[in-house]
């Protein structure tokens, strides 16, 4: 099974990504509560953008962010 953002090997059948994207997309996850606590009333898509648009923010994660942004709103 090929990763769902990259296309690299998945490497668990039930993620549908690679070892990168699904370090990344559990960071995103566990993460958002932290940043909810700091920014108070954020809802899941403003987060992703928020995310995404900082300077700091890596490649993966953007594609990662990109990704649950449209995988929510399908």
């Amino acid at each position: 099974m090929k990763c769902r953002i990259c296309k690299r090997e998945a490497i668990e059948h039930n993620s549908g990504f690679c070892l990168y994207h699904n370090e990344c997309i559990k960071k995103i996850e566990a993460d958002f509560e932290k940043w909810r606590q700091a920014y108070g009333e954020l809802n899941w898509q403003t987060y992703l953008q928020r995310l995404r648009e900082r300077p700091e923010t890596g490649n993966w994660t953007k594609e990662c962010c990109y990704f649950l942004k449209k995988r929510k709103e399908a």
